[in-house]
Order: C-alpha cells, then structure tokens, then sequence
C-alpha cells in the first residue's frame, strides 16, 4: 500500500500528465486575425493615417534585408507591416525569381493575410505601433510564418508622428532589453545578431528648436 507521500507524488504527476499542450492559434481568416492581431478602430485609424500622410509607411531601404537574403539564399520572403509597400516593389524589382508578398492589416492594398509560410520575415517600424494588448499574439503570428530567418527592425523612441486621435504613432516605446525579451520568448530560434542605434537631431517647429530621437533596435533570429 502507497504512502501518503507516495501517493501524492503519483496524484501530482497525473495532474501533470493529463494537462493538454496550450492550442495554437490558427490565424487563418481576416476575422480572426482581426479579433487576435488588431483591433477594427485602431485599423480605421491607420487607414486615415495612409490616407493623410502620404510620407507614412513609404520607408524603402533594403540594403540590410538585401543582404540577409543574399547570405542566407531566401527564396520568399514576407515583408510583415509594409504600410504602402515600398520595400515590397524594391525587392520584386531587385528579385525577380523570388516570391515577395507584403501583409499590412492597416493598408486596404496589403490587408490580405498570408496563407503560407516564408523562408525569411521581416518587419520594419512596425512592432512599436502595435496595440500593446495585442503584442503577443502579433509575434506569434510573426513566428508562424517563416522557416528560416525573421528580421526585426524596431524604433525605441517616440514618433514625429501623431494619430488622428491624438496618441503618438509608436504605442509602445520600450528599449532594446524589452524586445529581446519578447522576442525570445515568442519567437522560435535564436537571436544571432542584434544591434542599437542611438541617434539624436533637432528640428525647427513652429519656430522652436525641438529635440528628435530616433532610436532603433535590431535583430535577427534564426530557426
């Protein structure tokens, strides 16, 4: 006959047992990803920013991404975020023979969501304009869809910017220790190259000297 330290031991390890692994979130309709990822007004916001600013989301350097495709020899790549699709038209150009596909929930060009997976993701400004209740789901869709490397490219500083509603642009402003944090965390793989970039300039507004930074952080992961 069992103890009743032995038996609480075996108790312990039945519970342990029958617990079921946390379900995967299946991310494949817009109505679900739109209940997961992002919310309907916070859509209809970015759409307006689209819309008034025609400055926003045209960020177009490849350079970085151009060489990780070359070193890691990607053959499809999703450019996650890609507000009007700058980087997607550059790299289609540059690449002809690979496939290029850019995801945007706030552009109604780009609102489709990706029913693949792609050998390298990245995402550039974009992470720090997600809703922060939305963070860790937007990261696990981010890990879902890629096989081999993700580039990430994220502000640490507040915007220029400001919502149609008032809030500034970046919704979450957090250092490089948070990131790397959250994306370790969610993101399968390893970090094998990060970088910070600290940069300060000062801009004349309404006749005012006003001090900007534009802080960055960087990261590539690999599965």
């Amino acid at each position: 006959m069992l103890s009743k330290k032995n038996q609480k031991t075996m108790t312990l390890r039945n519970i342990k047992r029958s617990k079921s692994p946390t379900p995967k979130k299946d991310f494949g309709s817009w109505q679900l990803l739109n209940q997961e990822t992002i919310s309907q007004e916070y859509s209809q916001l970015l759409s307006q920013m689209h819309d008034n600013r025609p400055s926003f989301g045209t960020f177009c350097d490849t350079s970085e991404v151009n060489k990780w495709i070359e070193k890691y020899k990607i053959r499809s790549v999703i450019d996650y975020g890609c507000g009007k699709g700058a980087m997607v038209f550059n790299l289609k150009k540059k690449y002809p023979d690979k496939e290029i596909y850019g995801y945007d929930p706030g552009h109604p060009d780009f609102s489709i969501p990706p029913s693949k997976k792609y050998d390298m993701l990245f995402t550039t400004d974009v992470m720090e304009h997600i809703e922060p209740r939305y963070l860790s789901s937007v990261l696990e869709h981010i890990n879902d869809l890629f096989t081999n490397i993700g580039y990430f490219y994220i502000a640490t500083s507040p915007a220029k910017k400001k919502l149609p509603d008032g809030r500034n642009a970046h919704l979450i402003v957090e250092g490089p220790d948070f990131w790397r944090e959250k994306i370790q965390k969610k993101i399968d793989g390893k970090i094998i190259w990060e970088d910070v970039l600290e940069r300060n300039y000062v801009r004349k507004k309404e006749g005012k000297n006003i001090k900007f930074e534009a802080n960055k952080y960087f990261a590539l992961v690999k599965k």
